[in-house]
């Protein structure tokens, strides 16, 4: 297992060189697409070019985050690539016949399913659009607003880091940053903690600025101080509740004690008529 591992991560560096020194004369991925029509050999090299393609772009793109949002491209023409492999066939037959599962190391389908695991781990389509069950390049809602609810959040810190103190910061962007944090819990109820590791990585990195680096997690406004001490005070209200009641109740019997003993100090009348 190792060794097969360890095949398939030296494939990979051979096609991202191959992709490196070939990039200033490749044609665009549509264009190569285009050329495998009834050539398997074309078809081999189109995928050769879309693999090197996507692992170029997800190896630049690993920090910060951003292989969803920079190499959704790369990664829908790698699919098609594979695809055109499988359907495709030459005066030789079938392509899927000339090139798949004719040894153990299989290496083209390893390839392509090492890439698409990693964008499968990275949960990148959870951050686009499907149109008639294929993967587009169009961002959901959902990434669309979030990235909004970032931008201004890191742009009222960018602002105001340089002018005010590093309290003042803190309230003056509570809001922003209390939207952005918000709605992230909200799309994680929402796709039940599947979201593209994109806006995961973008959160964390914020969640770091804010409570790290810029000290504002003890930064609390007037409403929710008000909101938790109210909150607080009705969690307290069955046991105050609770312990006057039995106060109560002990002051009532001991109330009751002296008087029952008091009244046992005098004889009956029916003692008394009796004597």
């Amino acid at each position: 297992m190792k060794f097969f591992t360890e095949y398939i991560l030296i494939i990979l560096n051979i096609l991202l060189l191959f992709n490196i020194f070939t990039k200033c004369e490749s044609m665009d991925s549509p264009t190569l697409l285009a050329e495998c029509n009834n050539s398997c050999d074309a078809c081999l090299n189109v995928f050769a070019q879309t693999s090197g393609d996507f692992s170029h772009c997800a190896i630049v793109n690993s920090r910060p985050i951003e292989i969803c949002e920079s190499c959704v491209e790369p990664y829908i023409y790698l699919k098609d690539s594979f695809a055109e492999i499988l359907k495709q066939s030459d005066s030789k037959g079938k392509c899927s016949s000339q090139y798949l599962d004719l040894d153990r190391l299989q290496v083209i389908r390893s390839i392509y399913n090492y890439n698409d695991d990693l964008w499968n781990r990275a949960q990148c389509n959870s951050c686009f659009q499907f149109q008639n069950g294929s993967l587009t390049n169009n961002f959901t809602d959902d990434a669309i607003k979030f990235r909004k609810y970032y931008n201004k959040t890191t742009t009222c810190i960018t602002t105001y880091k340089n002018l005010v103190s590093q309290d003042e910061l803190c309230s003056i962007c509570f809001d922003d940053y209390l939207k952005l944090n918000d709605f992230y819990h909200h799309i994680k109820r929402k796709n039940q903690d599947s979201i593209c590791f994109d806006i995961v990585d973008l959160m964390n990195s914020t969640r770091k600025l804010w409570s790290a680096d810029l000290n504002c997690c003890h930064i609390r406004q007037h409403p929710e101080v008000i909101f938790l001490l109210s909150s607080a005070g009705f969690a307290l209200l069955p046991v105050i509740f609770y312990v006057l009641i039995k106060v109560l109740t002990k002051q009532d019997e001991a109330a009751l004690t002296p008087q029952h003993r008091f009244a046992e100090s005098f004889p009956s009348p029916s003692s008394s008529v009796d004597r």
